[in-house]
């Protein structure tokens, strides 16, 4: 079997880096050449380093993963809010706990205003940040579930667009229920998941999850 790593993984005798030295260790301690994880995000335990590894896998789609065919994450929980910031924040009062919600309040946020995206690829060199959505498999289903509370019920929606290798949008889809499923459309590159407003006065948001469903 022939094993293929990422470019942006590549074995190096001198890496650039403090993150890839720990990244590159953990992958020559938990990698059994005899026995391939099915999900190589499985080898690694801190949050910091999944959102590293996935962008450096989300950088290149057209990498071979570990096992060729084989997917590698088959849900990703509790993905947090993240770095705050955006239009809405002008008049917003904003609470940020150590288990890492937020509270949000802003009465006067239009409707259709964004209020945070979360992206499965960004440019790590222009934004400093890794991505927060894991990597999907082309025509397979996820269910999305979200963990929130809004006042009132019905004041935030979520939307999760696909893009083409060009940033072209395949396909969006909307969605007022916390709970959903979505096929991951073929020539998919790039995705988003986007929370906006719907005429909300106040928020508290946990996380969201992404799982596989009914394996392809």
């Amino acid at each position: 079997m022939l094993l293929s790593y990422p470019r942006k993984l590549k074995i190096q005798n001198k890496p650039k880096s403090e993150k890839n030295k720990k990244i590159i260790g953990i992958l020559y301690e938990r990698i059994n050449l005899n026995n391939l994880p099915e999900n190589i995000i499985s080898l690694f335990e801190d949050e910091d380093d999944i959102n590293y590894v996935s962008g450096i896998l989300s950088y290149d789609f057209e990498i071979r993963f570990w096992k060729v065919g084989q997917m590698i994450i088959n849900q990703r929980t509790d993905i947090k809010w993240g770095e705050v910031g955006g239009t809405f924040m002008y008049g917003s009062k904003v609470t940020y706990y150590e288990d890492k919600h937020i509270s949000l309040y802003n009465p006067l946020v239009t409707s259709g205003e964004t209020l945070k995206t979360w992206f499965s690829s960004v440019n790590y060199q222009a934004f400093r940040t890794q991505p927060s959505l894991p990597l999907l498999k082309r025509k397979q289903d996820y269910q999305l579930c979200m963990n929130y509370e809004c006042h009132p019920t019905n004041g935030v929606y979520t939307k999760i667009a696909f893009f083409d290798r060009y940033g072209d949008v395949i396909e969006e889809k909307i969605e007022k229920m916390k709970v959903f499923d979505f096929t991951y459309p073929d020539g998919t590159y790039t995705y988003q998941v986007s929370l906006l407003s719907a005429g909300f006065e106040s928020l508290d948001f946990y996380s969201f999850s992404i799982k596989e469903l009914n394996r392809v």
